[in-house]
């Protein structure tokens, strides 16, 4: 039996290696006649079902110990992340340190809205390698934080505080389907966007709505 097979019975992944060992034992012992077929298959789910039963069996009991030895895998090292921003409360530091201790975590980062959301934090941000997490994406669709830098002194806030809003809305492109014009620049466009068909379908929208929310 391969491995598809004994996993297809039942058999963890774990122990599949002990499993095809087991069998092979058990075969040269003389106690798997007709082994290939329906019996080797009866005698694996009765291990199954019963592993406690084949403890001091002289050809399955390391199967049998195998299956009912607790298997905990490592915690992975929690990867660290800079926080931009003050008074964040700590529950989004929770979910953030949570969210760090994933495998395939490779950088994050705690923007300056962050905020308790749903698996990740709201204003958190989490770079993953060969992975995609569905559940850290969609309850913050089109939130975003932009940092402008205007020309004008910290008292214009108080004594001309229109230019400061139309400031704003000049810079700001928000709904569906908005888009910037002329187009924005940006390094991430010179990128190779051929890596997916949805890139390469998609890199003249995404230009045309690079730096907008929603």
């Amino acid at each position: 039996m391969n491995r598809k097979q004994l996993q297809k019975l039942g058999v963890p992944p774990r122990s599949v290696k002990v499993a095809v060992q087991t069998l092979s034992r058990a075969a040269q012992a003389g106690k798997g006649f007709g082994l290939k077929g329906k019996r080797a298959k009866e005698l694996i789910c009765s291990v199954l079902e019963s592993p406690q039963t084949f403890l001091q069996d002289p050809v399955w009991s390391d199967l049998a110990r195998d299956l009912l030895t607790v298997h905990v895998e490592p915690a992975a090292e929690p990867i660290e992340y800079p926080t931009w921003g003050e008074d964040i409360d700590e529950g989004a530091h929770a979910q953030m340190r949570q969210a760090c201790r994933v495998p395939s975590a490779v950088g994050a980062a705690l923007m300056p809205d962050a905020h308790i959301g749903y698996g990740l934090p709201i204003g958190g941000v989490l770079a993953c390698k060969n992975a995609v997490i569905p559940y850290a994406v969609g309850v913050d669709i089109a939130c975003r934080m932009k940092l402008s830098v205007f020309d004008m002194p910290v008292d214009a806030l108080d004594t001309r505080r229109n230019l400061l809003e139309e400031s704003i809305l000049r810079g700001t492109r928000f709904g569906v389907g908005v888009e910037y014009k002329p187009a924005q620049n940006h390094a991430v466009m010179d990128r190779n966007w051929q890596v997916t068909r949805i890139t390469r379908e998609k890199k003249d929208t995404a230009w045309r709505q690079l730096g907008t929310s929603g």
